[in-house]
Order: C-alpha cells, then structure tokens, then sequence
C-alpha cells in the first residue's frame, strides 16, 4: 500500500464524517418536524356534549344532569359540571378554569385530566367563587395538552352562567338565627 492510497482513504474516511455527522442529522429533524406538523396533528380529545347548566351533585348520565341543574350557588360550595369526552390515545393536559364577572376574574385551581383511552361521562367538581355581594359568573374552562412536541392544544369550553348568592345569605343546610332587628313581632 503507498502513501497516496492511505491518503485517499483517510479522504474518505473525513468526507464519510462530513456526511454522516453534518448532513443526516438536520435532515433527520427536517423529516421529524415535517411529520409533527402535517401528519401527527389530529386531536384525540373530542368533546361530545358538554351540559350547559351546573349540578348541585355529580352526574353519570345526561338526563341526571337535567335533574341536578342550578342556576345558582352560595359562595364556596361545590358545584359540578357534566361533560362526554372520547380520547383516542392516551396524553396528558391539564383543565384550566377562571370565573369572570365584568373586570373581575377568579382563576380556579388547575387540575390535571384522566387519560383513559375511549368515551367517558363524567362530572368535575369546581368550587364556587367566594363572593361577598351576590354577582353573576361566567365559568371559561380551557383544556390544555402536548400533542407532539411542537404542537400543543388548547379546547375552550362554552361559559356556564352561575349567579353566586353573597355569603351573607343564610345556606339553606345552616338554621337561621334571628338578631334582636330580625326578631318576628307578636301582637
């Protein structure tokens, strides 16, 4: 073997490196991205029905959702909402959820959801704002996910309507007990 053969092949042995370590990898990532973006795009998360109306308790079925709507709520209970979802692969999100009355905003706590492959029914409890006056809310829930790496959805759900009774108001489960101004007059 001569010198000049040696010094073809550590040639090519250097121009094998260029290509393997300078040119393959950032088409690789080309052709990953690409596939990200134009084919792994489809949402598994499907939102069949949402109720419109919150529950004074939880609910397996659409019609006992119809049976436990409230239009309003003292400050801090427990209220909950029923909604069917299908997910067709298992992923990971998080529920989002703020009460909005004109400029004020209450953010709720952010909660995780279950990713359990197929339909589910099921209701998620939400406790009410605490307000002192009694106001209307509007619940904004938003479900957040990481579907690829580049690609992360946001579901926005429709505002439920609430009117939050002031803490004030006597809970129906408390008794009520009369202050001396509130004492009935016996004649």
């Amino acid at each position: 073997m001569t010198y000049s053969d040696i010094d073809i092949k550590n040639k090519f042995r250097k121009s094998w490196f260029i290509v393997v370590f300078f040119l393959v990898p950032p088409w690789s990532l080309f052709f990953l991205l690409c596939y990200w973006y134009f084919f792994d795009n489809q949402s598994p998360l499907t939102s069949v029905y949402e109720h419109p109306k919150f529950l004074s308790k939880p609910a397996t079925s659409r019609g006992e959702a119809i049976l436990n709507e409230i239009t309003y709520t003292h400050s801090g209970d427990h209220i909950y909402t029923y909604r069917e979802l299908c997910l067709n692969k298992p992923l990971f999100g998080t529920i989002e959820g703020s009460w909005v009355s004109g400029a004020l905003v209450w953010s709720s706590p952010q909660r995780t959801f279950p990713n359990v492959v197929g339909c589910t029914n099921r209701s998620y409890a939400i406790l009410a704002p605490t307000s002192n006056p009694t106001r209307d809310f509007l619940y904004n829930a938003s479900w957040t996910y990481q579907l690829n790496p580049i690609i992360t959805v946001i579901v926005k759900s429709t505002g439920i309507p609430l009117t939050v009774l002031s803490s004030t108001i006597p809970h129906p489960s408390e008794p009520h007990i009369h202050t001396p101004y509130e004492q009935p007059i016996l004649k």
